[in-house]
């Protein structure tokens, strides 16, 4: 709990009210810093697990290319293969 200096009981009313509108302001903006940073933890661990991985690089160059896909390909070799 708050305990105010002993310089407090000299302070008006609204001096007393700006204080405590200080001290309200920052104690909630500490508490939604937290909720923030829960926020972004949980995105993080929600994209970690749900979000699915890169291909390796052997597996890329297994799919990249099948015999249909190899056909539409243009191959402009010589008959007989290259000499």
């Amino acid at each position: 709990m708050y305990d105010p200096p002993a310089y407090v009981w000299a302070l008006t009313a609204a001096e007393k009210l700006r204080i405590a509108a200080i001290h309200a302001f920052a104690h909630s903006f500490a508490a939604g810093c937290l909720v923030a940073l829960g926020v972004v933890a949980a995105g993080a661990l929600l994209a970690w697990f749900v979000l699915p991985a890169r291909l390796s690089a052997e597996a890329k160059t297994e799919t990249m290319l099948t015999a249909a896909d190899a056909q539409l390909v243009p191959f402009n070799a010589p008959q007989g293969g290259m000499k």
